[in-house]
Protein backbone atom coordinates (compact mmCIF):
# COMPACT_ATOMS: atom_id res chain seq x y z
CA UNK A 1 0.00 0.00 0.00
CA UNK A 2 1.33 3.38 -0.96
CA UNK A 3 0.81 6.55 1.08
CA UNK A 4 0.44 9.73 -0.92
CA UNK A 5 0.25 13.25 0.40
CA UNK A 6 -3.02 14.94 -0.54
CA UNK A 7 -2.78 18.68 -1.16
CA UNK A 8 -5.12 20.93 0.77
CA UNK A 9 -6.83 21.96 -2.46
CA UNK A 10 -7.86 18.36 -3.18
CA UNK A 11 -8.97 17.54 0.39
CA UNK A 12 -12.61 17.89 1.47
CA UNK A 13 -11.62 18.90 5.05
CA UNK A 14 -11.91 22.59 6.04
CA UNK A 15 -8.65 24.45 6.12
CA UNK A 16 -7.87 26.61 9.21
CA UNK A 17 -6.12 29.84 8.53
CA UNK A 18 -2.68 29.96 10.08
CA UNK A 19 -2.30 32.43 12.96
CA UNK A 20 0.95 34.13 13.90
CA UNK A 21 2.75 32.92 17.00
CA UNK A 22 2.11 35.04 20.10
CA UNK A 23 4.66 35.77 22.82
CA UNK A 24 4.35 33.76 26.02
CA UNK A 25 3.08 36.75 28.05
CA UNK A 26 0.44 37.54 25.42
CA UNK A 27 -0.64 33.92 25.29
CA UNK A 28 -1.09 33.78 29.06
CA UNK A 29 -3.05 37.03 29.43
CA UNK A 30 -5.05 36.87 26.21
CA UNK A 31 -7.87 35.07 28.05
CA UNK A 32 -9.57 36.79 31.04
CA UNK A 33 -9.62 33.64 33.19
CA UNK A 34 -5.83 33.17 33.35
CA UNK A 35 -5.49 36.88 34.20
CA UNK A 36 -7.79 36.55 37.22
CA UNK A 37 -5.97 33.43 38.28
CA UNK A 38 -2.58 35.15 38.18
CA UNK A 39 -3.92 38.15 40.11
CA UNK A 40 -5.17 35.81 42.84
CA UNK A 41 -1.80 34.12 43.03
CA UNK A 42 -0.03 37.47 43.38
CA UNK A 43 -2.37 38.56 46.19
CA UNK A 44 -1.87 35.30 48.06
CA UNK A 45 1.91 35.64 47.80
CA UNK A 46 1.80 39.25 49.05
CA UNK A 47 -0.31 38.22 52.03
CA UNK A 48 2.02 35.35 52.83
CA UNK A 49 5.06 37.62 52.74
CA UNK A 50 3.35 40.06 55.12
CA UNK A 51 2.59 37.24 57.55
CA UNK A 52 6.18 36.09 57.44
CA UNK A 53 7.42 39.63 58.17
CA UNK A 54 5.16 39.96 61.21
CA UNK A 55 5.99 36.51 62.55
CA UNK A 56 9.71 37.35 62.55
CA UNK A 57 9.11 39.80 65.43
CA UNK A 58 7.63 37.07 67.63
CA UNK A 59 10.92 35.47 68.79
CA UNK A 60 12.44 38.88 69.64
CA UNK A 61 9.50 39.82 71.85
CA UNK A 62 9.49 36.41 73.52
CA UNK A 63 13.22 36.62 74.24
CA UNK A 64 12.92 40.17 75.58
CA UNK A 65 10.10 39.25 77.96
CA UNK A 66 12.13 36.33 79.25
CA UNK A 67 15.23 38.48 79.82
CA UNK A 68 13.39 41.33 81.54
CA UNK A 69 11.44 39.11 83.93
CA UNK A 70 14.29 36.72 84.69
CA UNK A 71 15.39 38.38 87.95
CA UNK A 72 12.53 40.86 88.29
CA UNK A 73 10.86 41.23 91.69
CA UNK A 74 7.54 43.06 91.64
CA UNK A 75 7.87 43.85 95.37
CA UNK A 76 11.04 45.85 94.74
CA UNK A 77 10.90 49.54 93.85
CA UNK A 78 12.17 49.86 90.26
CA UNK A 79 14.94 52.41 90.88
CA UNK A 80 18.62 52.29 90.01
CA UNK A 81 19.65 53.43 93.50
CA UNK A 82 17.78 52.49 96.66
CA UNK A 83 18.30 55.99 98.04
CA UNK A 84 16.48 57.54 95.09
CA UNK A 85 12.77 58.25 95.21
CA UNK A 86 10.34 56.98 92.60
CA UNK A 87 8.05 59.62 91.13
CA UNK A 88 4.58 58.48 90.11
CA UNK A 89 2.57 60.81 87.88
CA UNK A 90 -1.14 60.58 88.69
CA UNK A 91 -3.90 62.17 86.64
CA UNK A 92 -7.66 61.95 86.28
CA UNK A 93 -9.49 62.38 82.99
CA UNK A 94 -13.09 63.54 83.21
CA UNK A 95 -15.02 61.53 80.62
CA UNK A 96 -18.63 62.32 81.52
CA UNK A 97 -20.78 64.23 84.02
CA UNK A 98 -23.46 61.68 84.76
CA UNK A 99 -25.62 63.50 87.28
CA UNK A 100 -25.81 66.79 89.20
CA UNK A 101 -27.85 66.80 92.40
CA UNK A 102 -28.19 70.46 93.36
CA UNK A 103 -30.31 69.74 96.40
CA UNK A 104 -27.78 67.43 98.01
CA UNK A 105 -24.87 69.26 96.35
CA UNK A 106 -23.39 66.12 94.80
CA UNK A 107 -22.11 65.61 91.28
CA UNK A 108 -21.54 62.13 89.84
CA UNK A 109 -18.87 61.80 87.17
CA UNK A 110 -17.27 59.12 85.03
CA UNK A 111 -13.50 59.35 85.21
CA UNK A 112 -10.42 57.54 83.97
CA UNK A 113 -7.38 57.17 86.19
CA UNK A 114 -3.89 57.29 84.72
CA UNK A 115 -0.60 56.54 86.46
CA UNK A 116 2.85 56.61 84.91
CA UNK A 117 6.43 56.18 86.11
CA UNK A 118 9.86 55.03 84.94
CA UNK A 119 10.85 51.44 85.64
CA UNK A 120 14.64 51.13 85.78
CA UNK A 121 14.56 47.38 85.18
CA UNK A 122 12.27 47.42 82.14
CA UNK A 123 14.57 49.07 79.59
CA UNK A 124 16.01 47.64 76.39
CA UNK A 125 17.86 48.59 73.22
CA UNK A 126 15.53 48.49 70.21
CA UNK A 127 18.39 47.63 67.86
CA UNK A 128 18.89 44.35 69.72
CA UNK A 129 15.18 43.50 69.51
CA UNK A 130 13.94 44.66 66.08
CA UNK A 131 10.30 45.61 65.88
CA UNK A 132 9.68 45.59 69.64
CA UNK A 133 8.80 49.17 70.63
CA UNK A 134 6.64 48.44 73.68
CA UNK A 135 5.52 45.56 75.87
CA UNK A 136 2.46 44.79 77.96
CA UNK A 137 2.69 43.30 81.42
CA UNK A 138 0.06 42.22 83.91
CA UNK A 139 -0.01 43.74 87.38
CA UNK A 140 1.11 40.37 88.75
CA UNK A 141 4.36 40.59 86.77
CA UNK A 142 5.69 44.10 87.39
CA UNK A 143 5.67 46.74 90.11
CA UNK A 144 2.62 49.03 90.30
CA UNK A 145 1.79 51.89 92.70
CA UNK A 146 -0.35 51.17 95.75
CA UNK A 147 -3.06 53.57 94.63
CA UNK A 148 -6.66 52.39 94.53
CA UNK A 149 -10.03 54.05 94.04
CA UNK A 150 -11.98 52.54 96.92
CA UNK A 151 -14.97 54.90 97.19
CA UNK A 152 -16.48 54.45 93.75
CA UNK A 153 -20.14 55.44 93.47
CA UNK A 154 -20.77 52.60 91.02
CA UNK A 155 -22.22 49.53 92.74
CA UNK A 156 -20.86 47.32 89.95
CA UNK A 157 -17.32 48.67 90.28
CA UNK A 158 -14.72 45.91 90.61
CA UNK A 159 -11.43 47.18 92.01
CA UNK A 160 -9.84 43.75 91.51
CA UNK A 161 -10.20 43.94 87.72
CA UNK A 162 -6.74 43.58 86.20
CA UNK A 163 -5.53 45.86 83.43
CA UNK A 164 -2.18 45.72 81.66
CA UNK A 165 0.84 47.98 82.15
CA UNK A 166 2.23 49.41 78.90
CA UNK A 167 6.03 49.89 78.89
CA UNK A 168 8.24 51.31 76.13
CA UNK A 169 11.96 50.79 75.56
CA UNK A 170 12.97 53.75 77.78
CA UNK A 171 11.28 52.15 80.79
CA UNK A 172 8.32 54.54 80.79
CA UNK A 173 5.38 52.61 82.22
CA UNK A 174 1.75 53.65 81.86
CA UNK A 175 -1.05 52.08 83.86
CA UNK A 176 -4.76 52.78 83.52
CA UNK A 177 -6.50 51.06 86.43
CA UNK A 178 -10.28 50.68 86.39
CA UNK A 179 -12.04 53.92 87.26
CA UNK A 180 -15.80 54.29 87.21
CA UNK A 181 -18.31 56.63 88.78
CA UNK A 182 -17.15 59.06 91.44
CA UNK A 183 -19.36 61.25 93.61
CA UNK A 184 -18.03 64.62 94.67
CA UNK A 185 -19.54 67.19 96.97
CA UNK A 186 -20.25 70.46 95.22
CA UNK A 187 -20.11 72.74 98.25
CA UNK A 188 -17.93 73.49 99.98
CA UNK A 189 -15.39 72.85 97.24
CA UNK A 190 -11.75 73.88 97.24
CA UNK A 191 -9.99 74.04 93.90
CA UNK A 192 -6.28 74.83 93.79
CA UNK A 193 -4.96 75.92 90.39
CA UNK A 194 -1.39 76.85 89.55
CA UNK A 195 -1.11 79.22 86.60
CA UNK A 196 1.19 81.92 85.29
CA UNK A 197 0.24 85.59 85.64
CA UNK A 198 1.11 88.65 83.63
CA UNK A 199 1.78 92.15 84.99
CA UNK A 200 1.55 93.99 81.67
CA UNK A 201 -1.82 95.59 82.43
CA UNK A 202 -2.74 97.07 85.81
CA UNK A 203 -4.81 99.95 87.20
CA UNK A 204 -3.06 102.93 88.79
CA UNK A 205 -5.06 105.14 91.12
Amino acid sequence: MQIRDIPASESNLPVRASSPLLPVSAALFSDPYPLEMWCSVVLVLCGFSALVQVSVQGPHQRTLLKNLLKDYNRMERPVGNDSHSLTVFFSISLMQIMDVDEKNQVVTTNIWLRMSWFDHYLQWNQSEYPGVKNLRFTTDQVWTPDILLYNSADDDFDSTFKTNVLVNSSGFAEYLPPGESLSLSLFPTLLICICSTSQKFYIVE
